[in-house]
């Protein structure tokens, strides 16, 4: 039996991303991308030959179809995907045929691997988890709902990440111990290119070699 069709939210880089993604999966075999969703204004256009359609419209257009949340942003995919489930829909997940997962981990439903990934033992990924082109997840790591791995982003062990942390471009995270995970507080940023050696505070902005904390963010609940 074929994989039902597939609704991408938001229509920007990294939804299109993703819908070519669902073209290409092994898993559950390749989906058929059938629109673009929004709830911001912007519908009524074309984008990869699809329409752009109010999130609403979309929903009852398409009766049945799974959706992955397609924005870069954690918040914003968090936002569209609590939409998307109030209006019934279910969320699919994507792991690219170039990922390399292992047997005893879980992806969490509406998460998506990207080419080049790296899952390793006993990694524990949550419900609309991004990670990203040519990323890798040690052991033994949690990540929480809507956490993001940008491109390049390398995870010791025994990590845990928090739910709707954001790590940028070729970040790396030291490995933690057993028992004592080296943690990154949920909704926190860690910049592109740092090197993150201790805990990281919930809500905060790191950056650098090593990272240091330069701001704290109005928190996500």
């Amino acid at each position: 039996m074929s994989a039902p069709p597939l609704v991408i939210l938001g229509w920007g880089g990294h939804a299109r991303e993703c819908g070519w993604i669902a073209r290409q999966c092994a898993d559950g075999g390749p989906r058929e991308v059938v629109a673009f969703a929004v709830d911001d204004g912007t519908e009524g256009r074309t984008v990869d030959g699809l329409p752009v359609l109010a999130l609403g419209d979309a929903a009852r257009r398409f009766s049945g179809a799974r959706f992955i949340s397609g924005l870069g942003s954690p918040n914003l995919r968090r936002s569209l995907a609590e939409q998307a489930l109030a209006l019934g829909m279910a969320p699919d997940t994507l792991i690219h045929p170039g990922a390399l997962v292992a047997p005893d981990a879980s992806v969490g439903e509406g998460s998506v691997l990207f080419p080049g990934t790296v899952v390793s033992c006993g990694v524990r990924i949550g419900a609309h988890v991004h990670v990203n082109t040519g990323s890798s997840v040690s052991h033994d790591c949690v990540l929480e709902a809507y956490a993001t791995l940008s491109p390049g982003v390398m995870v010791g062990g025994n990590v845990h990440v928090g739910a709707g942390a954001l790590l940028g471009i070729g970040a790396s995270v030291a490995q933690g111990q057993v028992g004592a995970p080296l943690r990154i507080g949920p909704w926190a940023v860690v910049g592109a290119g740092a090197c993150v050696l201790r805990p990281v505070a919930d809500a905060s902005v790191v950056a650098g070699v090593p990272a240091r904390l330069l701001a704290a963010r109005e928190r996500d609940s």
